[in-house]
Formats: structure tokens, sequence, C-alpha cells
């Protein structure tokens, strides 16, 4: 794939943020297929994937919504002052010029609430440095929020080559899951398949 020009004045396009988003989305489901996602206790082997991941998606969801930004006339100074590295700011600024009249139908309460409890974990150590004993809330539709977002972003901004577009959050069964909110509204728990005896596998 081509990389999207810069612009003249060597400035980034909203292009090259979504380019940057789609390789971490990339990243961070490969993290996120690797191992469990439910509330992982620290310590444990296991939040060695989820506490990368967690970042990862973080910084895409940032570059993402920054890449709309951009589209409308945000420069660096703007994104720099207004923003910063608070997805809580970005998705404001995002609503406020109608990002989400361009997606499709999902639950805004359920949005805020994830983009709140990222923003709180991204914007400290809690993610760097090892903290007193917590739990962190590793749920799979982070993964598929960062999807969604993405998918919102690339439309308005008329870039299609990213493959966070078109591959499943999940490579595995979606038993128990949330569905993917980029393609099915609110998104809605899957149930896991009935046997004929009528109960669930």
């Amino acid at each position: 794939m081509t990389p999207p020009p810069t612009t003249s004045t060597g400035a980034a396009t909203p292009g090259d943020y979504l380019l940057y988003a789609d390789s971490y989305w990339l990243a961070a489901k490969r993290l996120f297929n690797a191992q469990p996602l439910p509330g992982i206790p620290l310590p444990g082997l296991e939040a060695h994937h989820l506490l990368p991941g967690l970042t990862l998606v973080c910084i895409c969801i940032e570059l993402t919504l920054k890449a709309f930004l951009v589209q409308h006339k945000f420069d660096e100074s703007k994104l720099k002052k207004a923003i910063g590295h608070s997805l809580k700011q970005a998705l404001v600024a995002v609503s406020d010029l109608s990002f989400f009249d361009h997606c499709e139908e999902l639950a805004m309460a359920k949005v805020e609430d994830d983009i709140a409890y990222l923003d709180g974990i991204y914007n400290t150590t809690l993610l760097k440095y090892p903290q007193a004993p917590r739990e962190f809330r590793g749920k799979p539709d982070y993964l598929e929020l960062a999807q969604f977002l993405l998918r919102g972003a690339s439309k308005f901004c008329s870039v299609t080559e990213l493959r966070s577009l078109v591959e499943p959050a999940f490579d595995g069964p979606q038993f128990g899951r949330i569905t993917n909110c980029a393609t099915s509204g609110a998104g809605r728990h899957v149930m896991p398949a009935k046997t004929d005896g009528g109960q669930a596998q």
C-alpha cells in the first residue's frame, strides 16, 4: 500500500494519522488475540499482554480522532493546545463536529464510559510502571471500539486502504464476546450456541 501523501508544507494529513492508527490497531489485535480478556488482576503473567495491548488501543484511538480533527483544519498547534493526549477531550471535539453523524448507530453512553476509563489509565503512569495491586479492564470491545472509530474516520476522510477496516477484531470464536459495534449498531451480546437439548454449549 502506498502511504498517503503529506501536504506541501510537510504537515501530516488525515491519511497519515489513520495509517499510523491502523498500525497500532493491528499490533493491539495481535496481543489481544494472544490471551483471554476478562478483567485481569495484577501481578499475573496474563497482564504481560494486556497492558501493552491497552496502550496500543489508546494510541490508535487518539490518532483516529485526531485524523478527523485534522480534516477539520486542526493544525499541530491547535491539537496540542486543545487536545494534547486526552482521549476525552478528543471525543468531545469530534462530537462537537458531528463525527457520529458519519457513523452507524451505537450506544454513546457506552462509548463515553469506555473512553473515560481508557483516558484515565492512558494519561497516568498506570500502563507504564508497576503499581499497587489492582485490576485492569481488559475488555474485548475496546479493540472493537477502536475499529468502529477507525471506520467512521476513514469514511469521512476518504481513506479506504486500511487493514483494520476489513480484518475481524478477533480471529477465534465469538461466543460470549460483544459483537463488532461497527457492524451491529449498539453492540449486542452474542449468546452461546445451544445443543439439541436446549443447553448452551
